[in-house]
């Protein structure tokens, strides 16, 4: 605190109001520092009527004990679902066929698409966090005071928020974001967005990590609570979309009799027209998965896979993990390592194990090759993230402990900060 000589009794009032004003502080340090405002005082100023230091004292008294008594906002609580379940921090909370709102205290409204998946991580007075890990939200955040505080965390991304309206999907098997700003405004940090950027009203952020691009446009926005493809149809999952119509669903043609199928060619007539068609490439370039999946298939995939250098085995990877196709997608990685390729296809390794080939187990070494190998890659705060909650899964007490630790110092305040605390803590 400064010491400098108070010439008046309002220095002594802004001395004592200044150690009340950051929010109740412990009562010896109140107690503390009206003594060495008293002393100052007196040393200053000499003997004055005694009248005079009373009154002063005790009006500095009087203001400090009624900002001691300002009442303080209850952190903010929230209810899921057309039930209204009540809602509790940390639990994973899945909207399987319908729209899914969260509805908090003071008025925010967080709408998850039908296919999405998120949890609420942190909640205090000033707003809360949001962890979404695949899917697509609806947020109209509440500007209940000027410390409102709110964000979403998708993969490595982060959007912080002030009073605002936006639409956000993220697809964790892609790598891609997108924002639409209804209203107010919004600052999305992560991959490829060096500093952060800011988004104003009727603009809408595309970031493909594996693309290795980021585009801001212009353009209409969704006007109704978004399907997790509702932003852009680049961002749905395979595993979000539907079968495909049944024979009696796709009308009166498709119901009337076929004439029956002409005879398979002869095998060197099936082998040229597979060397006439379209390589698998260009479908990749085009976002066609599941037709470069067939053109793979043509060529022959363990011929492909004997062939195509580490690039191409990489877009194949993700051709194939699009596709649902995960087992290919991981032997085409599996090549790619063996011909130098390193860093993302290490954690996409590890996302193929623990969220599609049922053997989490084997994601742990995976994440952990990933950030040997890129220690500060955009990819590493998930990838860490995701050892704490394996090793804890796991029973590993001391590598979840180790890994929570060594997340809290590389990455305060990121998606899995409470996580991290928790198994942190002794």
């Amino acid at each position: 605190m400064d010491h400098k000589p108070m010439r008046s009794r309002a220095d002594l009032l802004s001395q004592v109001r200044s150690a009340s004003d950051a929010g109740a502080l412990p009562a010896e340090r109140l107690h503390a520092t009206r003594r060495r405002a008293l002393v100052t005082w007196k040393a200053t100023r000499g003997r004055r009527p005694a009248r005079r230091l009373v009154a002063a004292f005790a009006t500095a008294a009087l203001l400090a004990a009624g900002l001691l008594l300002l009442p303080r906002r209850p952190a903010l609580t929230y209810v899921v679902g057309p039930g209204a379940a009540a809602g509790q921090l940390g639990t994973w909370i899945a909207a399987e066929r319908e729209e899914t709102p969260l509805r908090f205290s003071e008025g925010t409204v967080v709408t998850l698409a039908s296919g999405s998946r998120a949890r609420v991580t942190q909640a205090d007075a000033e707003g809360a966090s949001l962890l979404l890990e695949r899917g697509a939200v609806r947020a109209r955040v509440v500007h209940a005071s000027p410390s409102t505080r709110w964000s979403v965390h998708a993969g490595p991304f982060k959007v912080a928020v002030v009073g605002t309206e936006f639409d956000l999907a993220w697809d964790p098997d892609r790598d891609r974001l997108d924002v639409a700003l209804h209203e107010g405004r919004v600052v999305v940090s992560g991959p490829l967005l060096g500093d952060g950027r800011t988004l104003v009203p009727g603009e809408r952020l595309h970031v493909s990590i594996s693309e290795n691009r980021s585009e801001l446009s212009r353009g209409e926005l969704v006007e109704t609570p978004p399907s997790a493809a509702a932003i852009s149809p680049a961002v749905t999952s395979p595993a979000m979309a539907g079968p495909p119509p049944a024979a009696s669903e796709a009308g009166p043609a498709a119901a009337a009799p076929q004439p029956a199928p002409p005879p398979a060619p002869p095998a060197h007539e099936r082998q040229r027209e597979a060397m006439a068609a379209p390589g698998w490439r260009p479908f990749v370039a085009q976002g066609r998965y599941r037709e470069a999946m067939a053109a793979v298939e043509r060529e022959g995939f363990e011929r492909v896979l004997a062939g195509a250098s580490a690039s191409d085995l990489l877009e194949l990877a993700d051709a194939a993990r699009h596709s649902g196709e995960f087992q290919r997608a991981r032997a085409a990685l599996l090549r790619a390592r063996r011909l130098g390729a390193r860093g993302r296809s290490a954690f996409v390794l590890g996302k193929l194990a623990a969220d599609h080939l049922g053997v989490p187990g084997d994601a742990i070494p995976w994440f952990q090759t990933y950030l040997d190998e890129e220690p500060g890659g955009g990819l590493a705060e998930q990838a860490l993230g995701r050892l704490i909650e394996l090793r804890q899964r796991r029973g590993d007490a001391a590598g979840a402990r180790a890994a929570a630790a060594l997340y809290l110092q590389r990455h305060p305040g990121g998606a899995y900060t409470s996580l991290a605390q928790a198994v942190a803590a002794p």
